[in-house]
């Protein structure tokens, strides 16, 4: 009985470090996004209910992570208004087809300081045994550059073809 009960505890314990690393590889690939111009969040569908939200949200929206999590600000609300509309008709459209993976078209954000930013937005939805939503995971990214280089192009084309 000694014997099996020390077996036991040597097989939990390992089962307890390997818990900690995979905790660790975690926290190290969560941390990536911290110091990237993408944020990475993860909400809860039923209850709109923000669960984490990368640090790297400041560099984008001007808000802090904390703003998001106490629901002080609310993503949709940066999100521009002659934006919207679209924006939550593509992802009502996405929901409703049952996609498990969605890509917004580019969408602007107004920020903390009333900047305008670019943004494309990268959803997966994960859903349980009945299909329904659970939870949605993904990422955003900063697009401004890229789009104001993209809209700089098409003003000098128009220009020249004049």
């Amino acid at each position: 009985m000694e014997r099996y009960k020390r077996l036991l505890l040597r097989k939990n314990r390992v089962l307890e470090d390997k818990i900690k690393e995979r905790a660790q590889e975690q926290e190290t690939l969560l941390t990536l996004f911290d110091h990237a111009d993408a944020v990475l969040f993860k909400w809860k569908y039923d209850a709109d209910n923000l669960t984490y939200i990368s640090k790297s949200i400041v560099n984008i929206t001007g808000y802090k992570e904390e703003d998001f999590l106490s629901k002080k600000i609310k993503y949709h609300e940066c999100i521009h208004k002659d934006d919207f509309v679209e924006y939550k008709q593509q992802y009502l459209e996405a929901i409703q087809s049952h996609k498990h993976y969605y890509e917004s078209k580019p969408y602007r954000i107004i920020t903390k300081d009333k900047q305008v930013k670019w943004i494309h937005d990268y959803k997966l939805f994960t859903r349980n045994d009945l299909g329904n939503i659970t939870n949605f995971i993904g990422y955003i990214t900063d697009i401004t550059l890229l789009k104001e280089y993209d809209l700089t192009v098409a003003n000098q084309s128009k220009m020249a073809s004049l």
